[in-house]
């Protein structure tokens, strides 16, 4: 940020730049840090830096410097390889292609991988959804496969604690009880096919068992409006690259999107000023998103007037809205800008709603979308893959009243830490307390671990098989890159063995024996599943690996065509995707709009917040998104985009809110809904609506 500074012609002769807001609010703790770190080390003379002073302070460096040439680390051997893989050069890296999920959402990925260590992640080049380009979890998700604080065991609760288990003693044990009454499952929304084959599976051989789905960051709202305006036509999927106008409302498909890497990426597309190419984007929110700060126009409202606006936005493209009355109010001139703009461009412009908006927004955002030609051009749809259509909220909801009757006798808990994840006012941690059995499969130790019957350590998906859908349908595949540091199971391959199909696992026939070449003399990256197919072959320790690769080969060998079956599979892992499922099943252009009553424009939107209650909101965090992250320092260390915090929490005000409830930056307040209260710390943000923290 700048302001002028007075020159020697008038207040426009250069300008100040300041390096933070905190520089800018004048915090005294701030110029004692930028003291500490740069003000006494080598104090500057005032006249001019002399040959000896030079000479001493270099003298000192290069003294210190050599000093510490003879300070080592003690030598440390790692463990070599306990069996010669196929084709591997000791000390050349590798690329192996895989998937990550995301907010539901499976990313493709190439790993590199060095002496059988992953140590890189990136986005797959040759599939749409990445071109090769990641973000700062994906990159992140290689110090959580080296946390040292990971779970390394399976254990269960004794009369002296916490007692050490197997992993095939919970799992026999949860067998036992998975085909009688009173059965539950609750997991994280997963995009997984052979997941959900397994589930069905499940559900198939014990009628009473119920399945629930809940995570604390959502698509409920969206889905449900998209269900209310066009049916089961599937998730919607934006194309930015063929926009030239777009409106986000209180939406950041740039930020923490779970496609943001795609729209990202169609985003630029869009704005090729060589090619005379220019999209303009506009931004109504009330938070400041990482899209507000690209947009071309930014409006800020507070998130009760979002609806209203939109409903306004509609009311004025109903009226085919032409030149803008430039004497209109600014709020007022906005709508009349962006409505001109949307009409101008039918066809090619979209408008995207935030997942927390309600669902009568998402609803309405979709007709506009459909009215403006929209749907087939800058918006088609995929399948969705969730479990049911009720929100997770409602669905945990229903699990903990079942648990309360004395209808759950079993739970298994598959991934996530719904303690700490659940609303308050839920008790979901009282009502975990009182199932009989209880497991909790993840890769920490945590809250929903402490309080189940059994821990069973979770391989890390980067250590397992699996496959994901991504943001436009297609069908990734993840390989294993490492055995499972800690010997844990994938949920795929424990509902394997809850299921029955463990036992009659089987891979494809000759593969093992196959030319290995064909990978290695490829451009696309190599496969190391068959490294992982030998072992398995040749060592117990191997087992499940095997079993997993089983279970996501019979998923999808149907669909991988004619011609020898390991020969398709082998293609399909170099690439990362089947080839040809993007989109398969979903819908383009035959979309249909129903009728829908939806809530009229009140003309809230157009009033400005003058004091009196101001509105809470929450966002996910940009470093450790809902907490889950909160063990990975360097995340944590990573500065946000625009407060630059890290390693803390804030709560993040305008100026004007501000100035209206006497608050000042760093002053620590307390914010109470209903009985729950927290202390923290003011930050005074520029950008922010007025009246909302």
């Amino acid at each position: 940020m700048n302001q002028p500074i007075p020159g020697e012609h008038g207040n426009d002769e250069g300008r100040r730049y300041w390096r933070s807001l905190d520089e800018f609010h004048g915090d005294p703790q701030w110029e004692a840090l930028i003291d500490e770190e740069f003000g006494n080390a080598a104090p500057p003379p005032t006249d001019g830096l002399s040959r000896r002073k030079w000479l001493q302070l270099m003298g000192a460096s290069l003294a210190f410097g050599a000093t510490m040439t003879g300070c080592r680390y003690p030598a440390q051997k790692i463990a070599p390889f306990a069996f010669r893989p196929h084709g591997r050069t000791p000390g050349i890296p590798e690329s192996y292609s895989t998937m990550l999920e995301f907010g539901g959402i499976a990313r493709p990925l190439v790993a590199t991988v060095y002496d059988g260590r992953p140590i890189k992640l990136d986005g797959n080049p040759d599939h749409p959804d990445t071109r090769g380009a990641s973000d700062v979890f994906t990159q992140a998700t290689i110090l959580e496969l080296y946390d040292p604080d990971r779970s390394r065991a399976s254990a269960r609760a004794g009369e002296n604690g916490q007692e050490e288990v197997t992993w095939e003693e919970g799992a026999e044990a949860l067998k036992a009880l998975a085909n009688g009454d009173g059965m539950a499952v609750l997991a994280e929304p997963c995009s997984s096919p052979t997941l959900r084959r397994l589930r069905e599976k499940l559900l198939e051989q014990n009628a009473s068992a119920r399945w629930y789905e809940f995570t604390s960051i959502t698509t409920d709202h969206s889905r449900t409006g998209v269900r209310m305006a066009v049916g089961d036509a599937g998730r919607p999927v934006y194309h930015l690259e063929n926009a030239k106008v777009i409106l986000a409302v209180d939406a950041d498909p740039l930020g923490l999107d779970p496609a943001m890497i795609r729209l990202s990426r169609d985003f630029a597309a869009s704005r090729d000023a060589d090619n005379g190419r220019m999209s303009r984007l506009y931004s109504v929110e009330s938070d400041f998103t990482t899209t507000g700060a690209m947009a071309d126009h930014r409006l800020a409202l507070r998130f009760t007037q979002v609806g209203p606006f939109l409903a306004a936005l509609e009311a004025a493209l109903d009226g085919n809205p032409g030149e803008v009355d430039k004497t209109l109010p600014e709020t007022e001139r906005f709508l009349a800008a962006v409505a001109s703009d949307l009409a101008a461009n039918r066809g090619t412009s979209v408008v995207m709603v935030g997942p927390w908006q309600p669902a009568d927004v998402h609803a309405r955002a979709m007709r506009i979308n459909s009215r403006l030609n929209n749907i087939g051009s800058t918006v088609t749809f995929v399948p969705t893959v969730e479990a049911r259509d009720e929100p997770g909220v409602d669905q945990l909801g229903e699990l903990i009243s079942a648990i309360r009757s004395g209808e759950v006798k079993t739970l298994l808990v598959l991934g996530g830490n719904p303690v700490f994840y659940a609303p308050s006012d839920l008790e979901f941690a009282d009502a975990l307390g009182a199932v009989p059995q209880s497991f909790h499969v993840g890769i920490y130790r945590d809250e929903t671990s402490n309080l189940c019957n059994w821990h069973l350590n979770a391989a890390h998906p980067l250590e397992c098989w699996g496959d994901g859908t991504s943001v436009n349908g297609s069908t990734l595949i993840a390989q294993p890159l490492i055995d499972p540091l800690f010997g844990g199971w994938s949920a795929i391959e424990l509902l394997a063995v809850l299921t029955g199909e463990a036992e009659s696992s089987g891979a494809l026939s000759g593969q093992a024996e196959a030319d290995s070449n064909t990978a290695e003399t490829s451009e696309a990256p190599a496969t190391p599943g068959r490294e992982f197919e030998d072992a398995a072959r040749q060592s117990h320790k191997g087992h499940m690996h095997y079993v997993g690769m089983a279970a996501v080969q019979q998923t999808h060998l149907a669909s991988l065509g004619g011609g020898r079956p390991e020969n398709a599979w082998r293609k399909v892992l170099r690439d990362g995707f089947i080839e040809g499922s993007a989109l398969s099943g979903g819908t383009e252009g035959d979309v249909s709009i129903r009728e829908m009553s939806l809530p009229a424009d009140d003309g809230s939107w157009k009033t400005s917040w003058t004091g009196g209650d101001a509105e809470l909101i929450f966002r996910p965090s940009k470093s450790i998104y809902d907490g889950r992250y909160a063990n990975n320092g360097w995340l944590q260390e990573l500065p946000e985009l625009l407060t630059k915090l890290t390693w803390d929490n804030a709560a993040l005000v305008s100026p004007t809110t501000a100035d209206t409830l006497e608050l000042t930056h760093g002053k620590i307040v307390n914010l109470k809904v209903g009985e729950q209260t927290i202390s923290l710390p003011v930050y005074v943000m520029p950008g922010l609506a007025a009246g909302t923290i």
